[in-house]
């Protein structure tokens, strides 16, 4: 997203933000301090600002700016969601691969629109999602897992509200680790996934079940779809972005 600031919290309790030292403490007055001193300094301002965790003294950037910078969030809580609406130029759902998720996600955000007095046209929506096409759609199942794994983990306090059952054997796994993201219990959690969990949080499959996954997407009130591509074993990233652009969009194109 050149010349745009996007700032994203995912809820990483453990093995996540941690690691590079950084006390996720207050995410939500954080962002909206980050946002309005990121604001007002690509707004050309000289920015003295005092907030609860950071503070500027007649900060100001070496350049002029060109033009007021959009600032998207990053998010799936429903609290930075919500921020996004009432104060972001864009916000970016993480992970939310069906209907449901989505629809609780755009609640949020019309929470924060109707704080800040905004409507739908003032801020762009899009769906960020974790995507991987093989003609084995098991083997493009295996490839998300991981990262389908973490976002579990940290959708937790919704759980229930984006209708994610777990089954017996992964609540139990996740209770003993105490949802952990330690390496080694996302590689024994990942594989006690269920295929519908692995739908809520991925699109995967070949080219014909991608393409109507990302169709349900696109008509769930998103306007740009984000993809990561992940990669069965030798399989390169190259190879993987060339398929989802030649083989599914095109399908997905055709059956808007």
């Amino acid at each position: 997203m050149s010349s745009r600031v996007a700032a994203s919290s995912w809820g990483w309790e453990r093995g996540g933000l941690g690691q590079y030292g950084i006390d996720r403490a207050r995410p939500v007055v954080a962002l909206r301090e980050a946002v309005r001193i990121v604001r007002g300094l690509t707004a050309g301002e000289r920015l003295s600002f005092q907030g609860h965790l950071f503070s500027t003294d007649e900060a100001e950037l070496s350049f002029r700016p060109l033009r007021r910078c959009p600032i998207y969030l990053a998010a799936r809580g429903p609290r930075i969601l919500e921020l996004a609406g009432e104060l972001a130029d864009g916000v970016i759902i993480g992970g939310f691969a069906l209907p449901s998720g989505l629809a609780l996600a755009r609640s949020c955000v019309e929470r924060g629109l109707r704080r800040s007095g905004q409507s739908w046209a003032d801020v762009e929506v899009i769906s960020w999602l974790y995507a991987c096409v093989d003609d084995d759609p098991e083997v493009a199942r295996e490839a998300v897992q991981g990262l389908v794994f973490t976002s579990l983990i940290t959708s937790r306090p919704i759980l229930d509200r984006i209708q994610v059952v777990l089954p017996a054997a992964l609540r139990d796994h996740l209770e003993r680790t105490g949802w952990s993201l330690a390496p080694e219990a996302v590689a024994a959690g990942k594989q006690l996934l269920s295929s519908d969990i692995l739908d809520a949080f991925s699109v995967t499959g070949t080219p014909a079940q991608c393409a109507r996954k990302l169709g349900e997407v696109a008509r769930s009130g998103v306007d740009q779809i984000a993809m990561v591509p992940l990669c069965p074993d030798g399989v390169t990233y190259e190879a993987m972005t060339r398929r989802l652009a030649e083989e599914v969009l095109p399908v997905l194109t055709r059956h808007r």
